[in-house]
């Protein structure tokens, strides 16, 4: 009996070309494509199917540019309101993990992390806070955003 074939895409974000993946391909975590039109590399971290697409995509990681206006960005709320920055403070004292990756669909901007335990990707809905906990819809960890 043969497997079933599963076809993936990814997208440049530098020039918007859409690319197709398949095979052992959709598995490879961590991997680099290269853009044939402009020439640049198309990281993608992993493969997952996007419940808006309703297709296999590979995500993108988030940038450290998004990371360090991410941090900047609570800095300047803990200045304004103390009592949301001590709340943030306790994540770092419980035992809910972060998430080991992060990345975000190409076609529709939607964020995905995956689960520390078991690496199902896992769609973070608009409006989520760092320190809301999620859960993974396949073993059931508890976890929060990178």
């Amino acid at each position: 009996m043969e497997s079933e074939e599963y076809t993936g895409y990814i997208r440049c974000s530098n020039c918007g070309e859409t690319y197709i993946v398949t095979g052992d391909d959709l598995y490879d975590e961590d991997a680099t494509y290269h853009c044939s039109k402009c020439n640049t590399d198309i990281e993608v971290p992993f493969f997952m199917y996007c419940n808006h697409c309703e297709a296999i995509v590979g995500v993108e990681q988030g940038s450290l540019s998004n990371i360090l206006l991410d941090v900047a960005g609570k800095a300047i709320q803990g200045f304004f309101k103390p009592a949301s920055a001590l709340s943030g403070l306790g994540r770092f004292f419980d035992d809910i993990p972060s998430a080991n990756n992060w990345g975000v669909c190409k076609f529709c901007n939607t964020k995905y992390i995956r689960c520390p335990r078991c690496n199902t990707p896992v769609e973070v809905k608009p409006g989520t806070g760092d320190n809301d906990i999620l859960y993974c819809p396949d073993c059931g960890q508890k976890m929060r955003q990178p």
